[in-house]
């Protein structure tokens, strides 16, 4: 009887939970699918994933702020110490914020460009997106190098070619710093400045009532120079000084110390001075309209013409050397070119030097890459000449008209008369 009565009680429980299950599950809400976020994300479309993801990161208020993110400092007592994790974010998060924070607030980094640009190119934390936060550090060093271009560009470059930065980084700053010397030969942003300064100009003017008699001096040239094409100015004139200097400097030394008796340059070491070279060569490409524009070509010339470059055993670095004088060659201006044969300057020696050297490896270069760089860098060569050439002729024609018109009968200009035999 005991047992019949047990069962009785553990029936009549059962019923009772289910009678408990049957009315929470009438009171439950279904959950609205379509009120999520969008169809995106619920249906897992990786790259929706990601933007939510690294929107939801943590992003720093001043670039100090930033700095110490990057470096994945900690704070704070044990109770508010932040995780490993938090770290991780926090750092990633600041990667990605540079490029806008600098654009945004470009006063900070007058106390701190040398040591963001630096924590930018360090920031490794783990993150499942390896590629966005790699473009988002190149970005921002990028943006750091031109923003602040004298501040940044001369410590980031010499500590990047140090004994202190794998290849990986080296890679990483010069294509940053190909970005900032593109930025900085560009008229688009020096443009912009300056429609906006005549624009607030004439908004200024609009509201002032003249008074008395208004005099212009010179009308004729006032309406030419109105109708003519407006000169922009670029900030070229920086990239010589903050980032060819300091990277021929650091590339000499890295040079030197691979160039020891007891070192051995491997097939990494010469893809890294490859595009080192190659930066170089973009480098006179971006200053082709600075003032000091010859000098860098020059000093260019003469580092890619380095036995230790020129002649290397490794192919892609003797290749390396080509296309960079071809580059350079390419860049050269008419005029100064002209003006460097005429004087028998070092630019005009370091030009023909290599142009010899080049022609030597196109003859008996064993690999045929090789013999094809020789063979475009004589081309640019040559056609380098050709334009000075030009434009000795033009130059000459112009002093000839002049001396016309004010009756001299001279006809030689001993500057430039030997220039059309030295080329």
């Amino acid at each position: 009887g005991d047992v019949w009565a047990a069962r009785r009680r553990v029936s009549d429980d059962e019923e009772s939970d289910s009678d408990d299950d049957d009315t929470s599950d009438e009171e439950l809400v279904p959950y609205d699918m379509d009120s999520d976020d969008d169809l995106s994300l619920r249906q897992g479309d990786p790259a929706s994933v990601t933007a939510a993801r690294l929107a939801s990161l943590p992003k720093p208020r001043t670039l100090k702020a930033c700095i110490s993110a990057l470096r994945q400092v900690r704070s704070g007592d044990a109770s508010t110490r932040k995780t490993d994790i938090d770290l991780a974010d926090a750092a990633e998060g600041a990667a990605h914020a540079v490029a806008e924070m600098v654009s945004y607030q470009p006063d900070e980094l007058a106390s701190c460009a040398a040591d963001l640009a630096i924590a930018v190119l360090h920031a490794q934390p783990p993150t499942p997106d390896t590629d966005p936060l790699n473009r988002a550090r190149r970005e921002g060093l990028a943006s750091v190098l031109t923003v602040a271009p004298g501040l940044a560009g001369p410590p980031t470059i010499e500590h990047a070619l140090s004994d202190k930065c794998d290849a990986s980084l080296v890679m990483d700053t010069l294509s940053s710093l190909d970005d900032a010397m593109r930025e900085l030969a560009s008229s688009s942003a020096s443009s912009k400045r300056l429609n906006g300064s005549e624009n607030n100009a004439d908004a200024s003017t609009q509201s002032v009532q003249k008074i008395g008699q208004e005099r212009i001096f010179a009308p004729k040239s006032m309406e030419k120079r109105a109708t003519g094409e407006k000169s922009v100015a670029t900030r070229s004139h920086l990239i010589g000084e903050c980032f060819v200097a300091p990277l021929l400097r650091a590339a000499a030394q890295r040079l030197e110390r691979q160039s020891a008796p007891d070192y051995t340059m491997d097939g990494l070491d010469a893809t890294v001075m490859g595009q080192i070279l190659y930066t170089l060569g973009q480098s006179a490409t971006y200053a082709r309209n600075a003032v000091d524009g010859p000098i860098i070509c020059r000093s260019i010339l003469e580092f890619a013409s380095a036995p230790a470059l020129a002649d290397s055993e490794h192919p892609h670095l003797r290749r390396s050397v080509l296309v960079a004088g071809a580059l350079v060659a390419t860049s050269l201006q008419e005029i100064a070119t002209a003006v460097s044969y005429a004087d028998n300057s070092a630019l005009a020696t370091a030009l023909e030097n290599f142009i010899e050297r080049a022609a030597y490896k196109h003859r008996s270069d064993a690999d045929e890459d090789v013999r094809v760089a020789a063979s475009y860098a004589l081309a640019a060569a040559a056609d380098s000449k050709t334009r000075a050439l030009e434009a000795f002729e033009r130059l000459a024609n112009l002093e000839l008209d002049r001396r016309h018109e004010s009756g001299s009968i001279e006809t030689e200009i001993p500057k430039l008369s030997g220039f059309g035999a030295a080329l």
